[in-house]
């Protein structure tokens, strides 16, 4: 995309007092019609419901581990679409060593021209034949700027820019699922949408979106499981379980920002299209 075109979008989502969504690149989702109702599919062709993944971050800057975990979670819970999105802010940080702008564009490199059906294994090629359903291995990427970090306010944001029967799945790790359960009410007074407890406000997140938590499982790990077993079991049937590798979630864009400080290698630790992005524009150095 074109820095204009990009620093226009930017702008105008900076100047947001709401919780919003900007596209940056939309694509037609694919939809998988009549299966699978029970776990939220329509069952009724002519009302086609969306399994829309929503992965949200800093991407300070997008590692092979974000990469990973969205074409898991579309594989393993069959998501037509994939909307990712650029917080104007963060939960936690007020300032970025690349700006927003910078980030988008790796994004957009990272998601669109490496491609989840290309980087398929040999193994999950042979796996595949014509009874497969193309969006569990490739679904529709869209990528966007969000002007919240909230999940309970960013539910009501993308609803109101997707069509009805949309079905809200949010991708995250476990250090995001931490900060969602958010056990001490310490994000409550951020929402733009009030509540008096953080029970509350769970609940609400879930009863507009599911969740999906990949799991780093491994001695002496609290896991995701165990975290649940705290806080309320309504709703907990909308919260979805995957294992992910331990060695890819380990990595992180801190440990990246890090290594290129030190002068090392970042090779496999974020795609080849986002490295070299990263030394042409001298990023993180």
């Amino acid at each position: 995309m074109e820095r204009s075109d990009l620093s226009s979008i930017i702008e105008r989502a900076s100047l947001s007092k709401k919780p919003e969504i900007y596209f940056v690149t939309r694509a037609e989702p694919r939809v998988t019609i009549g299966e699978n109702a029970a776990e939220g599919k329509s069952a009724d062709p002519s009302h086609p419901s969306r399994r829309l993944g929503i992965f949200s971050g800093s991407f300070n800057p997008v590692t092979t581990a974000h990469v990973e975990l969205v074409r898991a979670a579309s594989r393993q819970f069959r998501l037509d679409e994939i909307l990712a999105l650029v917080g104007t802010s963060n939960a936690d940080k007020r300032r970025y060593e690349a700006p927003l702008e910078d980030r988008l564009q790796m994004l957009i490199l990272a998601l669109t021209e490496e491609g989840a059906l290309s980087e398929l294994s040999s193994e999950e090629h042979s796996q595949m034949d014509e009874r497969s359903s193309p969006n569990l291995n490739c679904p529709a990427i869209s990528i966007g700027i969000c002007t919240t970090a909230f999940f309970v306010d960013m539910a009501d944001a993308v609803l109101s820019v997707y069509p009805s029967g949309t079905d809200l799945y949010f991708v995250m790790g476990v250090d995001t699922f931490v900060r969602v359960l958010d056990s001490e009410g310490k994000y409550l007074e951020k929402y733009q949408r009030r509540f008096s407890n953080a029970r509350l406000a769970l609940e609400y997140l879930l009863s507009k979106a599911r969740l999906i938590v990949a799991e780093r499982v491994y001695p002496g790990c609290q896991g995701a499981r165990q975290m649940l077993l705290h806080h309320t079991q309504v709703w907990a049937d909308r919260i979805l379980f995957m294992n992910f590798p331990l060695d890819l979630s380990e990595q992180s864009a801190t440990k990246v920002r890090e290594a290129i400080r030190q002068g090392c290698s970042i090779d496999g630790l974020v795609p080849a299209v986002v490295a070299e992005y990263i030394r042409v524009q001298k990023l993180y150095a």
